[in-house]
């Protein structure tokens, strides 16, 4: 089992809680070995602000699977996000930090900008994600040459509709022809 992660902070403090794990700083652009099955969890997938860029991320993870290998993604459903996006959360850490999280969908991303307040002052990070409809989402496995294979809602198994809260989809890797 390995992952990966482009934050080398969160990699780091990964291994320093489980040491045994196999986890390194990498880029799904460019994933490096083969394997059986590929999981993208919790929206890890659609934050490279171009079609393309987000197409060779699949790419990448086509070829790094092994014929037959399987694909599993965890994706935000657009459909919930758009007709019950949350504008303002605020929430306090246990060391007293107040987080703002201010939310909006400006063209076909959802931007998040997160305020963190405390006795060193205000940082801010902005995190964006594509909003890729199921069906977009499936054209895109399939010119990576992924089939799509199924689909859930929710972690339960629960079907997916256009109100689920999650699209949990999964793909086989092509086989290819034997002449």
């Amino acid at each position: 089992i390995e992952g990966i992660d482009l934050s080398e902070t969160l990699i780091k403090k990964g291994k320093e809680k489980y040491p045994d794990l196999n986890i390194y700083t990498g880029n799904m652009l460019h994933i490096e070995g083969t394997f059986d099955i590929i999981l993208s969890l919790f929206t890890s997938f659609g934050y490279y602000r171009s079609d393309a860029e987000n197409q060779q991320v699949l790419e990448s993870i086509s070829s790094a699977l092994k014929p037959g290998g399987l694909f599993w993604m965890d994706f935000l459903n657009a459909y919930h996000v758009k007709n019950n996006l949350v504008p303002l959360t605020v929430s306090e850490l246990e060391n007293g930090t107040r987080v703002e999280q201010h939310r909006s969908i400006q063209d076909r991303m959802v931007v998040k900008d997160i305020i963190f307040f405390d006795n060193d002052g205000t940082r801010s990070y902005q995190e964006r994600v594509m909003l890729y409809t199921k069906d977009e989402l499936e054209a895109m496995f399939l010119e990576a040459g992924l089939n799509p294979a199924g689909s859930f809602g929710d972690y339960t198994g629960s079907i997916w509709t256009r109100e689920s809260r999650r699209t949990i989809l999964y793909a086989e890797k092509s086989q290819g022809y034997v002449v």
